[in-house]
């Protein structure tokens, strides 16, 4: 069973699922059901509800115990028993049937019209009579009151037999050189009605055999739905009540008539341009079934309003509903006989209750989606994941904009390219769930004006234009005049009414529902830094205005230091504070603010300014302090002292006068002339070469003691001689 949901409503399909093979076996057939997990979870809703090739025609029983089905090839019938779940027989015939009907509670009476312009009537035992009529026929109907049963076909005559008697009565005449396609009658007061090929309806009535009113159909069709042509009636019904009518085209529209009106109540178009082939009034729920060869529509009776719409996998001969339940059988151009249930049109038969339950079940589970084991990726995802040498094989296929891959291969190839994913994912949906957990806190009056962490530049901007700040303002306004003793302008004022009349008169955006997600969300936070927001600000440089500021010109860090307090601060403030009071405080934290800006500008522009020094004629002037200041020289002195050793350190405090180095000579005019003293290097050298010297002197050595080396000993053929 395939559960299909269209329009939110539940289409369940009966018929999916592979077919056993007819020449297997009973033990092969057996393993295979034993085996194959899709054979054991399909639903056989009735045993061999087929046709070898296709079906043609279906009915009921009246009391709705026996299905009968009709199909090919060859021609043949089949009997179907509800409370057996099985074939009851199976009838083979000369000619295919082109409809049918039972005329008995059981399948003890049948009437069939046949292609060869026979009439077959069936027993209990088999074929009871056989006769024919002069044309070819179309459709037939039987009248339970009069016994009469009704064919019509290529002739403009309406042919009736009489079963009670046994003979064939004057038949009905249309129109001349009208074809009747379709015949119906109705159950509530006997009326006769025939669909022709000229597209009129003509109505008799049986007790006098005379025509009691014309419908023309295909005058209320707009000619821009016909193509041009004159349609056909196809498909006629008529309702339980007895005075609703509707007419199927052979263009595909379906139109609902009032007998007691020429105009329709509206017009339905399958929209297909193809012949509808039934008409169905379902009494449940006061709903109208059309089925063309492509498809069937649920709609209102009354309104037209769609209610489901579901194509077929093949053409559609027949349609019908078994006894106003929720399951619907087609006969098409297929060896199955198309089955459906739609819990929400009617409830399942009490043959077939458990079609509720496995619907219920189903419900109760998520709905398959579609693309659910593939992963839609685009081309630039496929280069950061290092996979673009797939771009062509069968791993990828290509829709659209992107590709297609699976799901698993995604995953695997995430988690190389990013492996703390799941980390930053997992810290999402914490932060996401204490967001949630803080949110059903009861707000405090200071806290709900504190702006989002998401978007702040954004709210706070939509902020400025809130109805109940302007209100504010207006009343700081009107209080700073009554304290001053003036009595508000009436430029004041209208500028107050202007402002009060251009102010939205919606509510706060930030607490509305429909815009909560852009606060609350992290994925739609503006990202300063990113490629499209500098093309579309170009002007900006980090932030909204381009110094890394809010719409306002002021640090959002600042903003989040001012409306963001904690909980024990807003708990421990009272309720009963007044508006002026906060603004007060608001303004005295605002002018701190600014003056500690000033301030740390002020030390900013004096540290960045240069240090200058006048040089007076004939003042001698330390020559480092051209270069550099005196910190900076004592920075340097003590970063060379850390870099030399102990030793050096000890020389260089030797040698420190300026003199031994160069000397500075004053001329007229502030000039100076500095000498330096050459062979500087060379002389540093030759000092550190003496004490080595002197030290290498004092050393004592080994030959001071005067001691003499033993001779060497020698040899004469390996043997030691002396001396």
């Amino acid at each position: 069973m395939q559960a299909i949901d269209i329009n939110d409503v539940k289409v369940y399909n009966l018929t999916t699922g592979r077919k056993l093979p007819e020449w297997i076996t009973p033990v092969q057939k057996r393993k295979l059901l034993r085996d194959d997990p899709e054979l054991q979870r399909r639903i056989e809703l009735l045993q061999d509800f087929e046709m070898p090739v296709a079906s043609t025609a279906m009915c009921f029983s009246s009391s709705g115990q026996y299905i009968f089905a009709a199909g090919t090839y060859k021609p043949r019938i089949r009997c179907y028993d509800t409370e057996q779940l099985s074939l009851k027989f199976e009838r083979y015939l000369v000619s295919e049937v082109v409809a049918m009907e039972c005329i008995s509670e059981d399948y003890s009476k049948l009437v069939m019209l046949t292609a060869d312009r026979g009439i077959e009537l069936h027993a209990k035992y088999g074929a009871h009579y056989k006769t024919r009529i002069p044309k070819h026929g179309r459709d037939m109907a039987y009248n339970k009151e009069t016994c009469d049963a009704y064919f019509v076909g290529a002739s403009n005559e309406v042919y009736r037999l009489n079963l009670d008697q046994g003979r064939f009565m004057s038949p009905f005449a249309t129109e001349a050189g009208s074809e009747i396609n379709v015949v119906e009658i109705s159950d509530v007061h006997g009326m006769v009605a025939v669909g022709t090929s000229q597209g009129r309806v003509d109505c008799f009535d049986p007790r006098s055999r005379k025509r009691i009113g014309s419908l023309d159909v295909a005058a209320s069709i707009p000619q821009s739905l016909t193509n041009g042509g004159l349609p056909e009636i196809s498909a006629m019904k008529i309702a339980p009540n007895g005075l609703l009518m509707a007419c199927g085209t052979s263009t595909g529209q379906v139109l609902t008539f009032d007998i007691r009106s020429c105009a329709p109540i509206f017009t339905k178009d399958h929209n297909y341009g193809l012949p509808i082939k039934s008409v169905i009034y379902h009494s449940a729920g006061d709903r109208l079934i059309s089925a063309d060869t492509k498809g069937l529509k649920i709609y209102d009776q009354n309104t037209g309003k769609n209610f489901v719409a579901l194509d077929m996998a093949a053409d559609i001969n027949q349609l019908c509903v078994y006894r106003d339940s929720g399951l619907i059988f087609a006969a098409n151009e297929s060896p199955k006989i198309f089955s459906y249930f739609i819990p929400q049109l009617a409830p399942a038969p009490k043959w077939c209750a458990y079609l509720d339950t496995l619907s219920e079940e189903l419900e109760e589970d998520a709905a398959p989606v579609v693309y659910d084991d593939f992963k839609f990726v685009t081309r630039a995802e496929l280069d950061a994941m290092s996979l673009s040498h797939l771009i062509g094989t069968n791993v990828l296929r290509a829709h659209m904009h992107g590709f297609f891959m699976d799901v698993r291969l995604y995953a695997e190839a995430k988690a190389m390219v990013d492996p703390f994913a799941y980390d930053e994912y997992r810290k999402a949906k914490i932060e996401k769930l204490l967001d949630e957990g803080t949110a059903k806190r009861i707000k405090l009056k200071r806290a709900a004006r504190a702006l989002p962490k998401v978007n702040r530049h954004l709210a706070q901007r939509m902020l400025s234009d809130d109805p109940k700040k302007t209100e504010k303002a207006k009343k700081r306004a009107r209080k700073l005049a009554e304290e001053k003793g003036q009595e508000p302008s009436d430029d004041e004022g209208d500028d107050a009414e202007d402002g009060a009349s251009a102010a939205p008169d919606s509510s706060n955006p930030i607490g509305d529902n429909r815009f909560a997600a852009m606060f609350q969300d992290k994925d739609f936070e503006v990202d300063f830094e990113s490629n499209e927001y500098k093309l579309l600000n170009p002007s900006s440089k980090g932030g909204p205005n381009g110094n890394g500021e809010d719409a306002f010109g002021e640090d959002p860090a600042l903003h989040l230091m001012e409306d963001t307090s904690s909980e024990s601060e807003v708990e421990g403030r009272k309720d009963d504070e007044s508006e002026d009071e906060e603004e007060a405080r608001e303004r005295a934290k605002r002018q701190k603010r600014d003056e500690k800006r000033k301030k740390q500008k002020t030390k900013d522009a004096a540290r960045a300014k240069p240090n200058f020094y006048e040089v007076k004629e004939g003042e001698d002037l330390n020559p480092g302090e051209l270069t550099m200041s005196v910190q900076q020289q004592k920075n340097q002195v003590s970063d060379t002292k850390k870099q030399k050793s102990f030793r050096s350190r000890l020389k260089a405090q030797a040698k420190a006068a300026p003199s031994d180095v160069y000397s500075i000579s004053h001329s007229g005019g502030g000039a100076k002339t500095m000498t330096y003293r050459t062979g500087g290097a060379k002389a540093d050298a030759e000092e550190e070469a003496e004490p080595k010297a002197a030290q290498r002197r004092e050393r004592r050595g080994v030959k001071s003691l005067g001691l003499k080396k033993d001779p060497k000993q020698k040899f004469w053929r390996g043997k030691p001689v002396s001396n």
